[in-house]
């Protein structure tokens, strides 16, 4: 071989290996990339896991404090058939009472 061809040779060679080093570079960068994507991505599923978990906590909370409420408002309605109850109740009783006294005041007339 001359010295041309192995200048030559040695030159190309040398441009090989500048651009097999900046695709080594670049490819470098994009894996760190990559890398920083997948520990980003790791982190939002397990944020996203977290919240799913606290939806769901929150999610059985709403469903007790629901049925609280509607057992509440039972109670309530319970509670007002009761006093409408008692005041009739309340009502009869007057009405025995008077009648009662009315009764005493004729058998003690007689």
């Amino acid at each position: 071989m001359s010295n041309e061809e192995l200048k030559s040779k040695v030159v190309k060679v040398a441009q090989a290996y500048r651009t097999e080093r900046l695709r080594n570079e670049e490819f470098s960068k994009a894996l760190k990339s990559a890398n920083v994507d997948l520990s980003q991505a790791k982190k939002i599923t397990a944020e996203f896991d977290n919240l799913q978990s606290a939806f769901g906590e929150q999610s059985k909370r709403l469903g007790l404090a629901t049925e609280e409420s509607r057992k509440t408002s039972l109670y309530k309605d319970t509670v007002k058939k009761q006093e409408a109850v008692i005041s009739k109740l309340e009502t009869l009783l007057e009405k025995l009472m008077k009648e009662r006294k009315v009764k005493e005041g004729q058998v003690s007339e007689t």
